[in-house]
């Protein structure tokens, strides 16, 4: 009996123990819930409503494009874009593709020859390729769709990579036109007793506005995102002295428009309408102001020639010489408020820019050199054919190039070299 009781106190014990360590688990436990911090229900469902509001309120503002007819493009979009062509140089077969009708937009080629309009891969693969007719034909791209007018003519019409969207004739030969992100334009046609008509219209292809250019000619313009406001360059010569000025037009005023600045011996030829301000390039400076018409930056060229230039984001990248055809050059990268980025001295001969990014790409005799623009060093360059006389950046590494016969893409080799900014 005594080894009976002898066993089941043990038995005891070391029930005792378990349940000990058991009680003590439990109480560390209990413990360290109560260092937690403790969320009430209501925070749950505040956060849950947070959530359901922002994604409202995101399909709200992209409901435009989230139509099933946007939707289905932007599938057919995604297939159109896939696949492999047979790759670079590509021949032009004879279409004369002049270098403002050059350029990347929504990561894809576009270009305009004497008969075609043409989008291409990264490999050459065709995603459209349509005949236009137009004798002197202007290209325009903003994201998917692209604007092609006849200069001096009356045709125009709107492209994307499904279909022909716009397809039409102005009442008089066009001056100029601007596209806007989400599909509205303008046109700026000649018009009889005065210098130019500006005549808006929306994304869905209706007459939205108009305005008379009675006392300047109009030499540019732009839309801003929304395609309800423009910028209008225009030119004139008061006392024997060449100036230049902008309209800033509201589509949805009915206010008088006065004209803002003057800029005597100024004629500006490329302008930007983009996040609230408005940058414009000249042939002897280039101006940012507000989109109220308050001057943020005036940028003068003190006396050098305008070789080439590029507007990217607002941003513009310009090439300045001493004389047409000099053998060096400097090139100045802008903000989008003014403000010098960088100035690099260049001693060869350019004939074009293009700007994506940190990435200034310059077009030399014989091939294209890359600088960083934050820091004013060359950070790479690639050989090019003598004839080649656009290009475009597509990404900070890749570059495509316009000849008279072909186009080509090639990569940005790194390079060590080095040429001081200024």
């Amino acid at each position: 009996m005594k080894l009976f009781s002898s066993k089941q106190t043990g038995d005891d014990s070391e029930s005792s123990s378990v349940d000990e360590r058991a009680l003590n688990a439990k109480d560390k436990e209990l413990k360290a819930k109560e260092r937690l911090p403790h969320v009430p229900k209501w925070a749950y469902r505040v956060i849950v409503i947070l959530m359901i509001t922002v994604v409202g309120l995101g399909i709200w503002m992209n409901r435009d494009n989230l139509s099933p007819q946007n939707i289905g493009d932007w599938v057919q979009t995604q297939f159109l874009g896939m696949g492999v062509g047979e790759g670079y140089p590509m021949n032009l077969n004879g279409d004369e593709v002049e270098a403002q009708n050059f350029c990347v937009a929504d990561g894809r080629l576009l270009l305009t020859g004497n008969t075609t309009i043409l989008s291409l891969n990264s490999s050459a693969k065709q995603i459209f390729s349509r005949k236009h007719g137009f004798s002197n034909p202007v290209m325009l791209a903003k994201g998917q769709k692209v604007l092609v007018y006849n200069q001096g003519g009356k045709g125009y019409r709107i492209e994307n990579q499904i279909k022909t969207l716009v397809s039409d004739t102005a009442s008089q030969n066009i001056v100029t036109a601007a596209l806007a992100s989400n599909g509205a334009y303008a046109l700026i046609l000649e018009d009889s007793g005065y210098c130019g008509r500006l005549t808006a219209y929306t994304k869905d292809n209706k007459e939205a506005y108009h305005y008379w250019f009675s006392d300047a000619y109009p030499t540019a313009i732009a839309l801003n995102e929304e395609g309800n406001r423009a910028v209008v360059t225009t030119v004139t010569v008061n006392n024997g002295v060449l100036q230049s000025s902008f309209y800033l037009l509201d589509f949805n005023s009915t206010d008088p428009v006065t004209p803002m600045g003057t800029y005597p011996n100024t004629v500006f030829t490329k302008v930007s309408y983009q996040n609230g301000s408005i940058t414009a390039v000249g042939d002897t400076r280039t101006v940012v102001m507000s989109e109220k018409g308050k001057e943020i930056a005036n940028y003068d060229y003190q006396g050098a020639k305008l070789v080439c230039a590029a507007l990217d984001q607002n941003r513009a990248a310009l090439c300045l010489s001493s004389f047409e055809n000099a053998s060096a050059a400097k090139l100045v990268t802008l903000s989008n408020q003014g403000t010098q980025e960088s100035s690099i001295d260049v001693d060869s001969r350019v004939t074009a820019v293009s700007l994506y990014g940190d990435t200034l790409a310059a077009l030399l005799d014989g091939q294209v050199c890359a600088y960083s623009v934050s820091r004013g060093t060359q950070t790479g360059s690639c050989d090019t054919k003598s004839d080649m006389r656009a290009i475009a950046l597509s990404s900070e590494k890749q570059v495509y190039l316009l000849g008279v016969s072909e186009v080509n893409c090639e990569t940005l080799q790194s390079s060590t070299a080095s040429s001081g900014a200024s």
